[in-house]
């Protein structure tokens, strides 16, 4: 009997202490398994974004090894550089995590066990026992390795030993990421699916976060009486909760990259929820307290410290969110024309004004305060220094903090701002903050338990601006530059989509040709995931089409793709009846990507219902003769063509953010000598993103050094491709050669081009086309070339149309290689480059250098003038072209130039001269022969600086153009008037017609730029004689009934493209400007207005045809925003000085649909320019400058308008 109580006894104890350690263990387990599956969770996110980087290098890597070669591979050095010590610590978060999943899904498993065994529970304590002993260890052991290991302990660190962080590895892995980011969002990647961003939770977080606002601002309002004592805790909890929706707010149009974001977020919305949840229940349990009254007073203490438990373990969670993003110093991310409200930012709001002034007095105060205060209370002196100090902080990082449309895009380097939302509840806090600062900082002769009070209020003070700094510089969203894969494509996807979306019902195939490396399939790829067209096509499938000659074997792909199927069936009819059958049913989108064989499109077109329900398909391709295989319409056809100098840049700035700033000039240069491909742009971007350089000299040397090594591959193709169609096509092929007369990388003007084409007689208007005229025709021509990708577009006017371009180096190197020389006897015209060039077309170019060295002269080139020109002009004879270049210094006139026209006149080599271009000679001395030169059709002048020019000019009866801009040449000759044949005639805003009789002769005259007429002049009687121009530019000093004539003569301009007005007076300052109503002149695409309007209604009654409008000096008072705002095509608006007198502009909700650039200038009464939301949608740049008092406020969708 006793052996069995003593063995009872011992039982019962061995159960005790059983279910105590049980308990102990469990009570352990329970207290650190939610931080545990906190930083459990968030370790893991941020390893998965390690491996996601790690798995993009290695597709950008492959990706690349298609254009790049081994040692190139190698010299690029795509990796993700982690040293010995930060893969040690990858090592130990993955274990971490391991060891973390195992101990919380146990410990999950024994708690719903106990649960389910209630009252039994004591019978299981040895099954449960050990494990949850094991679970207490593991948990111990995880804290401990994630507090030590991985440096997670607040302001832990080693003596003399740098520990790696969560934040040290997360830094390194955001370099890695933000170029992965930029290459990825390049066609260097072309795949459909890759790297997609995640849409935010916020809106989700951010109500219940005001739900959670609310419910704290009720439980301190219904127990007010409770709250004695910790009002200063309860500040700043409140404090913290306000600011959070705000941020969440903010967040809501974001889209998230990162597993670390969205572990965040999830975080944040579990707490909130927890928040509000034990916020109801300590609005229960202090209603029960009030209800049972005769208890309440008899537990109002408890109620007091239950009240206070409560809140401060709100206050612990909602600081342990804060402490999370800090450790972790992972960052939100945020283009620059997110939907955030955008501020000049040479204008602060008076808001921030106020704020400053309220702070710098708040921190003066309390400075001069500790001066009295140390003499009479030493507690509240050290309170109030210490309030003080924190003050100071604030005030300096308040200076710092920009808002989000703040960022720099010159310099194109990210930076911390802080968005609408965040930024409107942060100023509001600190407003509150500031103004008790200031009110207690002037406490004096207090004591006992008011001294007391004050003394806890200040230290609540400092407090909640420490807290409130820490929120400042946690809540932040990093904003750099928008990764527009679409760089110089932005038309091209409008008008792609407006061509997809449009209402005609029969299935049509469009066509995006262009050659390897454009941005085909980047185009494609835009508009295919453009919300438009996800919205109103049912089915859209990508294609990516093989490159196989199996007809069997291409449908099958073809059809698993569209399908999404993975069938093995090689009989041609089953994948045809499958896919038409699937596609018959809804509206469908087809992207064809990549088709090489007329053959391809051919074998496949079967198997695509033509339905009459706005079905569509859209096809890539490198050769234009399959884009008209697939659709004779050439209205279907997009060409892409070679980025601009400034689009080549603004793609590179994309993937390279390390660009000094002061070789920004220089490396836009070198990298403009690319020819504008895109991917030799990427290709060039990627070498260079990965190269650690040390000094500006050797990034641009490293930059010239990969430029220089091209891949020439994409080039050869097309050089191939057009050689092949164009010799068939010879006017094309004589244009396309008059481009190898400029030396290499020369910029050569559009118009200089256009005007060459039609005085050699290139561009013929055909029967069937009387409404042209032959510079329209040139002007085609240099479209089809830039189409063909062989000429690059290196400049754009504002208002589209082409400034400056080139052909290519690559092209051009190819060309010469490959010996073109077609029709060089023909058109006989010399050509002399600044390096040596084949014969093109006999064209002849002299180059006139200070070094007078001589190159290959049998390739037509001379270079220095003194050397053997002679002999080179004497072997090649009557030249049909001769262009003139002078790299001398502009101090010496070109007197060898006179030499060689006189010389070639006298021997008669020049009798069948057309063009004769001195373009940029510094004064060269025309001989008084220059008339023998009887078929001469264009002469050029521009920036010569010239200061008269001979009288036999006159008996250059066929002469066509005649540029004098930007010489000094004040009065033609009066043999002017013999030029009837003339069409472009170009002066220099001082020439003046003496004998405007002469004007009657010039009937045939399309451009009349920079004509200047004065008062009392009797030119202004015969302008009306001058009714086909196309382009007017004239600069006049007249009475008002003088521009009453002018006025009246422009209106019959009905023909008129381009019209630049200057009304000045005697000083050449703005004056009145009388123009009367030219809405009527349908084909005016560009205006230019310079003097105070009459007639300021005429503002809106200008043509829906315009494109580019320039004010300035206009004085114009009323908003014209609104007017302006409904022309349909304008690209381009500019307000210079004194054109605006108002000092509000608003742009309304669908105003500017097309407008690309907005500059105003020194518009000093301009105060606010309201962008809405709708307006502007496809503003690419705000140009102000001085417009000291602006302030820009607009509202950008994030995503496309639909």
């Amino acid at each position: 009997m006793a052996i069995v109580v003593v063995t009872s006894c011992v039982l019962l104890v061995f159960y005790l202490l059983c279910s105590i350690a049980r308990a102990i263990a469990f009570a352990y387990s329970n207290a650190n398994h939610k931080w545990i599956e906190r930083e459990s969770r968030l370790l893991e996110a941020l390893l998965k974004d390690y491996d996601e980087v790690l798995r993009s290098e290695d597709q950008i890597t492959r990706k690349a090894s298609q254009f790049l070669d081994s040692d190139q591979l190698i010299q690029a050095g795509i990796t993700l550089r982690l040293n010995e010590t930060e893969q040690s610590w990858i090592t130990n978060a993955r274990k971490v995590v391991s060891e973390a999943t195992w101990c919380l899904q146990i410990f999950e498993e024994l708690r719903e066990r106990s649960n389910s065994s209630k009252w039994f529970v004591f019978l299981f304590i040895t099954d449960h026992l050990l494990p949850m002993l094991d679970v207490a260890r593991g948990m111990r052991r995880i804290k401990e390795m994630i507090n030590n290991n991985l440096g997670m302990s607040r302001g832990r660190r080693s003596k003399g030993k740098k520990e790696v962080s969560a934040r040290d590895i997360r830094a390194t892995l955001e370099q890695s990421r933000s170029k992965v980011r930029s290459l990825l969002a390049r066609s260097i990647v072309d795949e459909i699916d890759e790297y997609q961003s995640f849409q935010t939770p916020a809106l989700c977080v951010s109500s219940r976060a005001a739900k959670l606002v609310s419910s704290l601002k009720d439980l301190i309002s219904g127990n007010s009486k409770l709250m004695d004592g910790m009002l200063e805790q309860v500040r700043s909890i409140k404090m913290h909760v306000e600011l959070l929706p705000s941020f969440m707010e903010d967040l809501q149009l974001l889209q998230l990259e990162s597993e670390m974001e969205k572990s965040w977020l999830v975080e944040a919305s579990k707490t909130v929820e927890e928040e509000i949840n034990d916020i109801a229940y300590i609005n229960i349990a202090a209603n029960r307290q009030k209800w049972w009254w005769w208890v309440y007073f008899s537990r109002n203490w408890r109620a007091r410290r239950k009240l206070k438990g409560g809140i401060m373990s709100l206050g612990t969670k909602i600081s342990d969110l804060l402490e999370t993003k800090e450790r972790y110093g992972f960052k939100f991310i945020t283009g620059r024309s997110s939907n955030f409200a955008r501020k000049s930012p040479r204008q602060q709001t008076s808001e921030y004004q106020v704020i400053d002034k309220d702070l710098s007095s708040a921190v003066e105060n309390s400075r001069n305060r500790l001066v009295q205060l140390r003499q009479t209370s030493k507690e509240l002196s050290l309170c109030v220094s210490a309030m003080s100090k924190e003050l100071e902080h604030m005030h300096k990082l308040f200076k710092d903090t920009k808002p989000t449309e703040d960022y720099d895009q010159k310099k194109n380097k990210p930076t911390e701002a802080y968005a609408l939302n965040f930024r409107s509840a942060y100023l509001e806090q600190l407003k509150k903050l500031t103004c008790e600062a200031e009110q207690y900082s002037r406490a004096s002769g207090i004591q006992g338990s008011e001294l007391v009070t004050t003394i806890s209020k200040i230290k609540g003070i400092t407090h909640a601006v420490n807290l409130l700094q820490r929120c400042i510089k946690v809540y932040s969203i990093e904003v750099r530059a928008d990764s527009c894969s679409v760089v110089g494509l932005e038309e091209n996807v409008y008008e792609l989509v407006s061509q997809l979306t449009s209402n005609r019902k029969e299935r049509s195939v469009i066509s995006i040709v262009g050659m390897k490396g454009i941005g085909k399939t980047t185009l494609a790829k835009e508009v295919y995931n453009h919300p438009t067209i996800q919205r109103l096509f049912q089915v859209r499938r990508w294609v990516s089409v093989p490159q196989v000659f199996d007809k069997s074997e291409l449908l099958e792909a073809v059809g698993n793709q569209v399908l999404k199927t993975q069938e093995k069936q090689d009989r041609e009819d089953y994948w045809i009846e499958k896919v038409r059958d699937f596609l018959k049913e809804e509206r469908y989108l087809l992207v064809l990507d990549n088709v090489s064989l007329t053959e391809t499109w051919d074998a496949l077109k079967v198997a695509f219902p033509e339905m009459a329900n706005k079905s569509r398909i859209v096809l890539t391709t490198c050769k234009k003769a399959i884009a008209s295989h697939a659709d004779q319409n050439s209205i279907n056809h997009h060409h892409l063509r070679l980025r601009t100098k400034q689009e080549s840049w603004d793609l590179f700035s994309q993937i390279v953010h390390h660009c000094p700033d002061e070789l920004q000039t220089d490396a836009k240069e070198v990298l403009g000598r690319g020819g504008g491909l895109p991917l030799a742009v990427i290709r060039v971007g990627y070498l260079l993103s990965w190269k650690e350089v040390s000094t500006p000299e050797e990034y641009l040397k490293e930059l010239e050094r990969i430029t220089q090594g091209q891949n020439r591959t994409p080039w050869l193709d097309t050089v191939q491709v057009n050689n092949a169609d164009l010799q068939f096509d010879e006017i094309l092929s004589k244009c396309l050669s008059y481009f190898q007369l400029f030396s290499r990388d020369f910029e050569i003007p559009a118009r200089r081009i256009v005007a060459s084409w039609v005085a050699q007689g290139l561009a013929q208007v055909s029967g069937d086309e009387k409404t042209k005229i032959p510079e329209n025709v040139a002007y085609e021509y240099l479209s089809e070339l830039i189409g063909r990708n062989v000429v690059q577009v290196v400049q754009r006017k504002p208002n589209g149309k082409v400034k400056t371009c080139r052909l290519p180096s690559d092209v051009r190197h190819l060309f010469l290689q490959g010996g073109n020389d077609n029709n060089s006897s023909e058109t006989g015209s010399r050509s002399s480059l600044t390096s040596p060039t084949s014969n093109v077309d006999g064209n002849h170019n002299l180059h006139d250098s200070e070094d007078g060295n001589t190159y290959n002269t049998s390739s037509r080139q001379i270079h220095g003038l003194n050397t053997n020109w002679r002999n080179v002009l004497l072997k090649e004879s009557f030249p049909r072209s001769i262009l003139f270049f002078d790299c001398r210094a502009k101090i010496k006139p070109g007197e060898e130039v006179g030499e060689i026209i006189s010389r070639g006149i006298a021997g008669g080599l020049f009798g069948k001269l057309l063009t004769l271009d001195l373009e940029r000679v510094f004064r060269p001395k025309l001989p008084e022969t220059i008339g023998k030169l009887k078929q001469l059709t264009y002469l050029g002048l521009r920036r010569t600086y010239l200061l008269t020019i001979p009288e036999s000019i006159g008996d250059l009866v066929k002469l066509i153009t005649l540029d004098l801009k930007h010489t000094h040449v004040r009065t033609l000759p009066s043999s002017i008037w013999k030029l009837k044949k003339i069409r472009h005639l170009y002066l220099n805003e001082n020439c003046q017609i003496h004998r405007p009789i002469f004007m009657i002769s010039m009937k045939n005259l399309l451009i009349l730029s920079g004509l200047f007429v004065e008062k009392g002049h009797p030119l202004k009687d015969r302008l009306d004689k001058l009714t086909k121009l196309r382009k007017l530019a004239l600069v006049f000093n007249l009475a008002w009934t003088e521009q009453m004539l002018v006025a009246k003569w422009i209106e019959k301009l009905t023909d008129l493209e381009s019209l630049r007005l200057r009304s000045i007076d005697e000083k050449r300052a703005p004056q009145l400007l009388k123009l009367e109503t030219i809405s009527h002149l349908t084909n005016l695409s560009s205006l230019h207005l310079f003097g105070t309007l009459e007639n300021q209604f005429i503002i809106y009654q200008l043509p829906q045809s315009l494109t580019q409008l320039t004010l300035s000096a206009t004085r114009i008072e009323d908003d014209p925003m609104q007017m302006l705002g409904q022309l349909p095509k304008l690209r381009s608006l500019s307000f210079h000085s004194d054109s605006y007198l108002g000092k509000q502009m608003v742009c309304c909700t669908g105003g500017f649909p097309l407008l690309l650039f907005l500059k105003l200038w020194n518009l000093d009464t301009l105060e606010i320019l309201e962008v809405r939301n709708g307006a502007m949608q496809n503003l690419r740049d705000i140009d102000t400058r001085s417009c000291h008092n602006l302030t820009i406020t607009t509202y950008f969708d994030m995503f496309y308008p639909s």
